[in-house]
């Protein structure tokens, strides 16, 4: 848990970093303080995000959209909207497939258009990536997702 903020943290970068898991807070607060690094961890859901309209430059989904159920994206991507600045960048990796035994539903370019685009966001092309997951490798896609100016 927290891996790429406290990487970011590293490198400069202010970071927020949400999870609605106290225990991978917990964690992710912990690797990094190891790290000697500052990252404003916050309790919260991804679509009812604890940050301020128009403050985040870039944001990282790392599996969080390929859980939520399709009838909650909407709110995800009205979240997403909310919280970038304009030109703001969402960088989304998620699942290409669904897998119901694991709780995961795949990204699929039409539904996120459908979704991003009457809210101002521009839909990039997606990218196959391999994931990490407990049981091992999974194939995903990269996508980035722009806030208009």
């Amino acid at each position: 848990a927290g891996c790429e903020a406290v990487f970011l943290a590293g490198e400069g970068v202010r970071v927020i970093g949400v999870d609605t898991s106290r225990a991978a807070l917990d964690l992710a607060r912990k690797r990094a303080s190891e790290a000697g690094v500052e990252v404003d961890w916050r309790l919260g859901d991804a679509t009812d995000l604890p940050v301020k309209a128009d403050s985040i430059d870039f944001a990282i989904d790392r599996g969080c959209f390929h859980i939520i159920a399709r009838g909650r994206r909407p709110l995800y991507a009205a979240e997403v909207a909310r919280v970038l600045r304009p030109h703001g960048t969402l960088l989304l990796r998620g699942a290409r497939e669904d897998d119901e035994e694991a709780g995961l539903i795949g990204l699929d370019r039409d539904e996120i258009e459908r979704l991003v685009a009457p809210l101002g966001l521009e839909c990039g092309p997606l990218s196959p990536v391999q994931l990490e997951a407990r049981a091992g490798a999974l194939d995903g896609w990269h996508v980035v997702l722009r806030a208009g100016g």
